[in-house]
C-alpha cells in the first residue's frame, strides 16, 4: 500500500459494511493512502470478492486482512495506533454490545461512522 498508513475498514459482509467500504476508499484516495479491509470472522459474507466489488482498484490500493470473529479487544488491537483512521458502520457498536460513544471512547484511533 501507499507510504501513508492505510485507512482501516471493518468488513463483516453486512449491508452496512458494503456502504462503508466505498467511503473508506474515497477517503484513502483523497489522502493518497490505501485501504486495509479488516475482515472479522468466518461469516458467509466474509468474501474478498464481494469487498473488491465495492472498491475501484484503479483508484486505491487495498489489502484483505482475515481476522478471527469480531470482539472489542480484537478491534482495539487492530486499530491501536493514534494516526489510524477506522471507517466503521454505525451499527458496529451495537454488534459489540456497546453504545457508539462507549466504543469511540475505547478506540485510540480516529473513527468515521457511516450509516
Amino acid at each position: 500500500l501507499a507510504e501513508r498508513p492505510p485507512v482501516l475498514a471493518l468488513w463483516d459482509g453486512r449491508a452496512a459494511a458494503e456502504r462503508a467500504l466505498p467511503e473508506a476508499a474515497a477517503v484513502a484516495a483523497a489522502i493518497g493512502a490505501g485501504v486495509a479491509v479488516l475482515a472479522f470472522g468466518p461469516a458467509a459474507g466474509n468474501d474478498p470478492d464481494r469487498a473488491a466489488a465495492r472498491l475501484d482498484p484503479a483508484a486505491v490500493a487495498w489489502r484483505w486482512q482475515a481476522l478471527p470473529p469480531l470482539s472489542l479487544g480484537r478491534l482495539q488491537r487492530a486499530t491501536d495506533f493514534s494516526h489510524a483512521l477506522l471507517v466503521l458502520p454505525a451499527e458496529a457498536a451495537m454488534t459489540l454490545g456497546l453504545s457508539t460513544a462507549d466504543l469511540l471512547d475505547r478506540l485510540s484511533c480516529s473513527v468515521l461512522l457511516v450509516r
